[in-house]
């Protein structure tokens, strides 16, 4: 049990940086994307859809065998692979306010770039960013406990849920506790994190207040 909740902070603080880097990365390039479209918007959504593309799992055991299993290379794949989501989301958003007519009026009133995406189209967006947060931790949890029960996520002797799932197979039939409640508490946090994200959905969507 001890070990259970030590090997919370892996997931928690490793998906908790990660997420904050594709948030942060993920709406400035849909932002720029949805705005200028054009050439910008093809080159930022083709590089979005490479990154969904390339099979994460490969290049991560690919990334394991050269560098070695890490905390840090953990953190940097997910940061890679985390941004994509929120971008493609955060574009299309984009794509809808700025032809909105107070939009038009800030262009009229000679409002810069910085002020129209920053005071105009990204509160616009937000509702959006608080939805997809917690709904990519649960991915994100997921992806770093496969990895680790894989053998090339977080290196022991660290515990994590994900190795102590695959250390648990052996004794599964005599001692089935040793796995079964890590996946356990793998379930319960990503079952939380998308319970989150439905309710932050249906409380930020005007639309689904109405009902």
């Amino acid at each position: 049990m001890s070990r259970i909740i030590y090997g919370a902070r892996v997931p928690l603080s490793l998906a908790g940086a990660v997420i904050g880097i594709g948030t942060v990365l993920g709406t400035a390039v849909g932002l720029l994307a949805g705005w200028h479209g054009g050439i910008v918007d093809d080159l930022l959504m083709r590089f979005a859809e490479l990154n969904f593309a390339i099979p994460f799992v490969l290049v991560a055991l690919a990334a394991a065998v050269v560098f070695g299993a890490s905390f840090g290379l953990m953190f940097i794949l997910l940061s890679i692979y985390s941004w994509a989501a929120f971008a493609r989301q955060i574009r299309a958003q984009t794509l809808l306010l700025k032809n909105m007519d107070y939009v038009a009026l800030a262009q009229i009133a000679g409002a810069l770039l910085p002020r129209l995406l920053l005071r105009h189209i990204l509160p616009g967006v937000a509702s959006t960013v608080i939805v997809l947060m917690p709904l990519n931790v649960g991915t994100l949890i997921l992806s770093e406990a496969g990895l680790s029960f894989l053998g090339v996520g977080i290196p022991g002797p660290t515990p994590a849920w994900g190795s102590m799932v695959a250390e648990g197979r052996s004794y599964i039939s005599e001692n089935y506790w040793i796995a079964s409640l890590p996946g356990l508490a793998i379930f319960l946090i990503v079952y939380a994190m998308n319970f989150i994200g439905d309710w932050l959905r249906d409380r930020w969507d005007p639309r689904l207040r109405q009902i």
